[in-house]
């Protein structure tokens, strides 16, 4: 008969509370269940979750995007339809000879089409592509050396594989500064609409 100590079974125990625990997804685990239930009793008409984001960190610039996006297709999908204010016709809010229902669609469609559909697929074609002709990546020793620093070296089989690599690095990085510059024009015309989100 093997004797065991009061420590070793609770350690053996312990660890597998844990391992059963790690195993349930995120969102079932005790924490954030019980934060989805304070949020829903004290403050859902004042918490905002984008369903476009994930339980992973988010940098500030893109995560007002997010909310700000979020904030509007709730608006549209939750407080217009029925509602109560007349969005069209002689009574209907306008912006610029627009009625302002069709100004939020445009953002809200937006969103969901070019942002969240064809932005994604074009860059994950685009890094497809580069991946096949992506370069050998060497670190070499600095002259002179030095202790622990060393230079990324990129190494190209052929002259087309390096001009291929480079144009379509190039066509990434444009793709990625015409979504930003869209990303902000949308965020100016939802600012500007944003007097007119009330029901």
């Amino acid at each position: 008969m093997i004797k065991i100590s009061r420590e070793q079974l609770f350690e053996s125990i312990g660890d597998k509370i844990t391992s059963v625990y790690y195993r349930i997804p995120y969102d079932y685990r005790l924490g954030p269940v019980w934060q989805r239930v304070k949020d829903f009793c004290r403050n859902r008409y004042s918490t905002i979750k984008p369903r476009t984001l994930g339980h992973s960190w988010c940098d500030r610039s893109e995560l007002l995007l997010h909310m700000s996006m979020e904030i509007l297709g709730q608006f549209i999908e939750e407080e217009c339809s029925p509602g109560h204010t007349l969005w069209y016709g002689e009574e209907g809010p306008k912006l610029n000879d627009k009625y302002v229902m069709d100004e939020m669609k445009e953002i809200w469609d937006w969103w969901n089409v070019a942002c969240q559909k064809e932005y994604p697929k074009d860059m994950d074609n685009i890094w497809g592509l580069i991946e096949t002709c992506g370069p050998e990546i060497k670190h070499e020793e600095l002259d002179p050396p030095q202790p622990n620093l060393k230079v990324m070296v990129f190494h190209f089989e052929t002259d087309e594989q390096e001009v291929k690599y480079r144009a379509l690095t190039k066509t990434a990085r444009e793709l990625e500064q015409k979504m930003e510059d869209e990303s902000d024009e949308m965020l100016q015309r939802l600012a500007a609409v944003r007097q007119y989100m009330w029901t």
